[in-house]
């Protein structure tokens, strides 16, 4: 069965605010198809003014700006400002750049805003859903696309028949699109995807993957071992089927079912009968209960699974060998802390997505929002390995200041890292500097990477 291309958004959380050509922040931006970098309208056509070849500055991609040149200036830009949109109204659907986002005296001052990243997550969530029903991957690789088939109702068929509708709303696959569709593709997604609904959580819950293995979900409302009192714990267990090495994800949704309100992504080997493995705080009891999750009538929850390749740790082993002497760049990659005064009160650990490097091995970045050791008094950062093979590592990470780079607080060393193995700094930045880092309506931005460490860096 072919698969269906459905078109979204870049994810604005990673795009460079800066021109690759003025080194401003950019103005009308447009993006290349290819390495996804932005100028400024106007830069972009001086450069094709100036230069023998249209290209992409950056990557040479041949290009042309051609008969849609209005349309493509302005389809990332607030008509306002021209700046980069990142948020949007949901009462007149219309994108919004930061300024107009913080203006309380502007025309929507007074109306609910939403982030354009958080809706496009909320869509792209839910065709992963759809397409693990009928075996499909997801569109960007994103682990959600990875659930098990029970997490949805409909055939096969049916699945491929929303997924072309979904196509068909989305034709074009820019924000304003996606801003007045949304509740059209949001509709289709629930009506072939609901999510599965967990309804007795101290007994264990049974569900089958696309293979046939059989897994038991359990959930703690209180607690287990270390969370016990403060936090939900999920656990997972392979009750039958192949043994292996695993990556599996719990999202639990807010009281509408509509809005992940907490999630976990993992990589562990799994044994058949073996003690499970999970999470032990998903997210604090308190804010589940602030966000409408109510334990006597069930948690709204996901969770899926994918077995890694059997060859997977040899083939990275091999890959660390080959790019030792090579001198690479560090592959690096950026997250963002939404809300972080609300996550520092939850004293939430917060993680990013699962990143794969140079050889391809599984990484991310955890964030101990109130502390690890020292509650209350330090921001703590931390890099894991989740999958891949052990070896030395350049490896960096970065709390990136808001206006003048040269502040950013970035912490670097040579590591030797086994698989589940982590670096990082408890002390990573005072809880009094802060508000000096926050980007937008408080939030922080981090930056990390890891490259091969060269031969002569070991020690």
């Amino acid at each position: 069965m072919a698969q269906v291309e459905i078109k979204l958004p870049l994810e604005l959380d990673k795009v460079e605010l800066n021109c690759m050509i003025c080194l401003e922040e950019m103005s009308f931006p447009v993006f290349c198809r290819q390495c996804k970098q932005g100028t400024c309208f106007d830069c972009l056509v001086l450069w094709f003014g100036q230069s023998a070849k249209q290209e992409c500055p950056k990557c040479r991609l041949q290009t042309s700006i051609g008969t849609v040149a209005l349309e493509r200036k302005t389809q990332y830009s607030c008509p306002r400002e021209g700046h980069l949109v990142r948020y949007f109204c949901q009462q007149c659907d219309e994108c919004l750049c930061r300024e107009c986002y913080t203006a309380g005296d502007g025309p929507h001052g007074r109306h609910a805003k939403q982030a354009l990243d958080d809706l496009r997550r909320e869509i792209f969530d839910g065709i992963g859903r759809i397409r693990a029903a009928i075996g499909g991957g997801g569109g960007d690789g994103d682990d959600l696309s990875r659930l098990l088939s029970t997490a949805c109702s409909f055939t096969p068929g049916g699945c491929q028949k929303a997924l072309t509708t979904i196509a068909g709303l989305l034709p074009c696959g820019n924000p304003r699109e996606m801003v007045r569709q949304r509740r059209a593709v949001l509709a289709e997604i629930e009506r072939v995807a609901p999510v599965k609904i967990v309804p007795k959580l101290t007994q264990g819950y049974t569900a089958e993957d696309l293979h046939g293995n059989r897994w038991e979900l359990t959930v703690y409302p209180q607690g287990f071992s270390d969370g016990h009192g403060r936090s939900v714990s999920v656990y997972l267990t392979l009750a039958a089927g192949q043994p292996g090495r695993y990556e599996y994800r719990y999202v639990i949704y807010e009281g509408s079912g509509l809005k992940p309100l907490a999630e976990y992504l993992a990589v562990d080997d799994f044994v058949v009968g073996s003690k499970s493995q999970g999470c032990q705080r998903l997210v604090q009891i308190d804010q589940a209960k602030r966000y409408g999750v109510d334990k006597s009538g069930g948690y709204q929850l996901a969770f899926g699974v994918r077995q890694t390749d059997a060859g997977y740790g040899p083939k990275c082993a091999t890959g660390l060998i080959a790019n030792k002497n090579k001198n690479l760049p560090f592959k690096s990659f950026l997250y963002t802390v939404r809300d972080y005064p609300a996550q520092r009160n939850a004293d939430r650990i917060l993680f990013s997505n699962l990143m794969y490097d140079h050889q391809n091995m599984a990484w991310r970045l955890r964030v101990d929002c109130n502390g690890h050791q020292e509650k209350g008094q330090f921001c703590s950062a931390y890099l894991v390995l989740l999958n891949g093979a052990e070896g030395w590592f350049d490896i960096f990470i970065k709390l990136v200041h808001p206006t003048i780079p040269e502040l950013s607080i970035k912490r670097e060393l040579t590591h030797y890292f086994t698989v589940h193995s982590s670096w990082g700094v408890p002390h990573f930045i005072d809880q009094m500097q802060i508000n000096d880092f926050m980007i937008g309506p408080n939030q922080l931005k981090f930056e990390y990477g890891m490259r091969p460490a060269r031969f002569n860096q070991e020690r």
